[in-house]
């Protein structure tokens, strides 16, 4: 997935320079006026429903000074979204998890809780991210909430994890 943003001066019809035409970061020999700046490209976190990447367009950058702009888009691509990444402790209550990012808590939390050997960590790397990553790529499934949750399997209920009560299992014979 491609993680690249390019900055444009969307001009308005108030422009001062009078310009029409999108003037891109480095341009060169053309008047800079103050219409706002915007982004387009693509973010590595930035998806479709359906987990294919989504195409910015347009992005504002809520500033008209250059310097701010692309220290902004710089935050942005580090992040790889709009957004500052969640912590790994926000990550096991939410539904919008990506595959990779199970993946790299899961050996996160390996490495912190000393659970996994070092053939048990390689046998999990050769799994993981040698064959599950990559057949999911290519089957376009970047979340991974669909995948343990899906309506043709019986999943159990609240009911179901309910506690079994002793008298329940004795069968009574008259």
């Amino acid at each position: 997935m491609r993680n690249e943003l390019r900055l444009y001066r969307k001009h308005t019809p108030a422009c001062v320079r009078g310009l029409k035409k999108p003037v891109f970061d480095g341009d060169l020999g053309v008047s800079d006026c103050q219409c706002p700046i915007n982004a387009i490209g693509y973010l590595k976190r930035v998806v479709n429903p359906d987990g294919t990447q989504k195409r910015i367009q347009h992005k504002s950058v809520d500033t008209k000074d250059w310097q701010v702009a692309r220290q902004t888009t710089e935050q942005w691509l580090l992040w790889e979204g709009f957004a500052e990444p969640l912590k790994d402790e926000d990550l096991v209550s939410r539904h919008d998890v990506t595959i990779d990012q199970a993946v790299s808590f899961f050996f996160r939390y390996s490495a912190e809780t000393h659970t996994k050997g070092d053939s048990a960590r390689e046998k999990y790397e050769v799994l993981l991210n040698g064959r599950m990553k990559p057949f999911f790529t290519k089957k376009k499934k970047l979340f991974i909430r669909p995948l343990l949750f899906t309506s043709d399997l019986p999943w159990p209920t609240e009911i179901d994890l309910q506690p079994i009560q002793r008298d329940a299992l004795t069968v009574k014979t008259n």
